[in-house]
């Protein structure tokens, strides 16, 4: 399978997906972000196999805040010698605190809380598109 501009463009659009369905709580959205089979991993936490654990893990983690805002920048996609295409993209998340007035105040918003969290491990899954893995 040839790795395409659309390819490119596709997986650029499910980064965005992802970061939208977060930030307005979306939540069944992520079904388009993140194929049955899907496996996360955010360092500090457990992983997550498959969409209701995903589901289930951004539902409790999106109580800490009142509000988000993921910045996608920095990314790439490459194609294996197996044909399996993979990804990678920085996220800047702002969120800002249960209870803070608007617009919130610098000790009000924090990036995450102590730690920087990353996303490692990301597998979309299998699923039949023309890019593998994206929904």
């Amino acid at each position: 399978m040839p790795f395409t501009l659309q390819n490119r463009a596709d997986i650029t659009d499910l980064h965005a997906r992802y970061g939208f369905a977060i930030d307005f709580r979306k939540w069944d959205q992520l079904h388009r972000v993140f194929s049955p089979d899907a496996v996360i991993h955010f360092d500090g936490s457990a992983e997550h196999r498959g969409i209701d654990a995903i589901l289930k893990f951004f539902r409790s983690t999106a109580t800490s805040a009142s509000a988000t805002q993921h910045l996608m920048h920095t990314s790439m996609a490459w194609l294996d010698n197996d044909g399996q295409v993979h990804g990678r993209v920085h996220v800047t998340a702002h969120h800002t605190a249960v209870g803070a007035e608007f617009p919130a105040a610098t000790e009000s918003t924090f990036t995450s809380p102590g730690r920087t969290r990353t996303a490692t491990n990301v597998t979309l899954g299998s699923v039949k598109s023309p890019i593998a893995g994206c929904r």
